[in-house]
């Protein structure tokens, strides 16, 4: 799944992909593939910086300038709202360090990793930190 400078993530099938963008299956971030309007909706993206799967095949993405990591469970399109929000300790906040620095904020959610175990790992750049976390 890249990312596009158009504040979205676009999945692609294998098996069908041909030329970009017509094998485009699923879409993160926007309405739908002809719009751009990024925001900071459970559906929305605002410079979204990089993508990761882990060991269940649930997809993670920064949301680096809502100051959040977007989660997908596998049995959740890509398309529809995130299930899992790190960075942030309401599910629909976007301040960077709304109570100070905490483990709860972040500022500047520049990458996300996730291993096989359920880790998932967030370069929480303008506080010069990675935060580990492990979802439930």
């Amino acid at each position: 799944c890249p990312v596009d400078c158009m504040r979205r993530v676009i999945c692609f099938d294998r098996a069908a992909f041909t030329a970009y963008p017509d094998a485009a299956t699923e879409l993160d971030g926007e309405p739908d593939f002809g719009s751009r309007i990024g925001g900071a909706a459970l559906s929305l993206n605002n410079f979204p910086s990089s993508v990761a799967l882990d060991g269940a095949a649930n997809v993670y993405v920064s949301d680096t300038g809502n100051n959040r990591a977007l989660g997908f469970t596998v049995n959740t399109p890509i398309s529809s709202s995130a299930t899992l929000v790190m960075g942030q300790a309401l599910l629909s906040g976007t301040n960077p360090n709304a109570n100070g620095i905490s483990r709860e904020y972040v500022n500047g959610l520049r990458a996300v990793a996730a291993d096989r175990d359920g880790r998932i790992v967030v370069a929480d750049s303008d506080n010069n930190r990675v935060l580990i976390y492990f979802p439930q």
